[in-house]
């Protein structure tokens, strides 16, 4: 019997960038009915892959180092605070980013994507919304949690928070724990200059 990994493909952000997140965090953790993600566990997710046979993943890692060079490294900082799916009942609080080059990121993620259909995976039938995931919305919130989800998010500025130069990828093994998921990255692959 094979053994699977639970793999996704993502940009991990410099630890600067996390320590300003935690700080984001801390302003908005007023809010009971959230369970916060640990800065060390935010990252950008560009593709989630599910549980995959350890024998693909040098295939996805050769793919990738395909492909990641075509994309030149780019700039990325944080642009606002918000939830999925929406305000009225969030469920994921994040934060959004963007860059200069206004397409990079879903370039990137364009690229992460033909990379791994060589190698038999299928892209998401969702769109691509670059986030940070910072916090989950309790499953037993209510109107009144929504209700102060919402106005603090609204007044929440996160101008302090700088941004860095993504260049490189990564791919990652999620292990579910009951203490939280261990993050292990397999590989990291170098974009473009």
């Amino acid at each position: 019997m094979s053994q699977n990994f639970r793999l996704f493909i993502a940009v991990n952000l410099p630890q600067s960038f996390k320590a300003a997140l935690a700080q984001v965090q801390n302003q908005l953790n007023q809010m009971r009915a959230v369970r916060w993600t640990k800065p060390a566990h935010i990252h950008l997710t560009l593709q989630f892959l599910g549980d995959v046979p350890v024998g693909r993943v040098d295939a996805i890692v050769d793919a990738l180092n395909q492909t990641a060079p075509s994309v030149a490294a780019f700039d990325l900082s944080p642009a606002g605070v918000g939830a999925f799916p929406g305000l009225k009942r969030p469920r994921i609080i994040w934060v959004g980013v963007a860059s200069s080059a206004a397409e990079a990121p879903a370039s990137l993620h364009r690229a992460v994507i033909r990379a791994t259909q060589t190698v038999g995976f299928t892209p998401e039938a969702r769109p691509f919304s670059p986030h940070l995931t910072i916090g989950r919305v309790q499953k037993w919130a209510g109107k009144t949690d929504y209700a102060r989800i919402a106005d603090i998010i609204t007044r929440t500025p996160i101008e302090s928070v700088g941004g860095f130069t993504v260049r490189r990828i990564s791919l990652v093994r999620s292990q579910l724990k009951p203490t939280g998921p261990v993050y292990t990255t397999l590989a990291e692959v170098p974009m473009g200059d």
